[in-house]
C-alpha cells in the first residue's frame, strides 16, 4: 500500500463512525486493546487505502487520491465533522529515488480538498528496494 488514510481519536466511537462510511477500513485498531507488544492502543484508530499505486509513482498516489476524494465525498464529510476525531491524514508512502534532491509536487486541487475534509498531508519516505535476484542459471 502505498498511500493510506489514517484516521484516530482517543475517545473516538469507531464502530459508529466505520458504519457511516461508504469505503472499506484496512487495519482497525480499539482502544484498550492490545497490540503484538502486549500493550493496550491508546487511541481508536483505522485506516483506508486510497492508492494501490507503486511507492516509486507519486504521480499515480495523487491521482487516485482525487479520485478517492471524488469518489467518497458525502463520507469524508461525515467523517471531517464526527466527533472526537483527533486526526485526520492522508500519507503517501514514497520510495527514495537517487536524485540530488527530492520533489514531490501536489497540485491545489489536492490541497483544497484535503482542507475541505479537515485532512492533513503527510509524505513518508522508505529507502528504495534492492530489485530482486533471480538466478540464471
Amino acid at each position: 500500500m502505498s498511500a493510506l488514510l489514517r484516521v484516530a481519536g482517543l475517545n473516538l466511537d469507531l464502530d459508529r463512525l466505520l458504519l457511516q462510511l461508504d469505503f472499506p477500513p484496512g487495519l482497525v485498531r480499539r482502544r484498550g486493546e492490545l497490540n503484538f507488544f502486549g500493550r493496550p492502543y491508546e487511541y481508536s484508530s483505522f485506516n483506508a487505502e486510497v492508492s494501490e499505486a507503486e511507492m516509486n509513482d507519486a504521480d499515480q498516489q495523487i491521482d487516485d487520491a482525487l479520485t478517492f476524494v471524488q469518489r467518497h465525498e458525502a463520507a469524508l464529510l461525515t467523517l471531517a465533522e464526527f466527533p472526537r476525531v483527533d486526526d485526520r491524514v492522508l500519507d503517501f508512502g514514497i520510495e527514495d529515488r537517487d536524485v540530488a534532491a527530492h520533489v514531490d509536487s501536489f497540485p491545489h486541487e489536492s490541497l483544497a480538498a484535503l482542507g475541505r475534509f479537515r485532512i492533513d498531508l503527510a509524505v513518508s519516505r522508505y529507502p528504495r528496494q534492492a530489485p530482486e535476484k533471480t538466478d540464471s542459471a
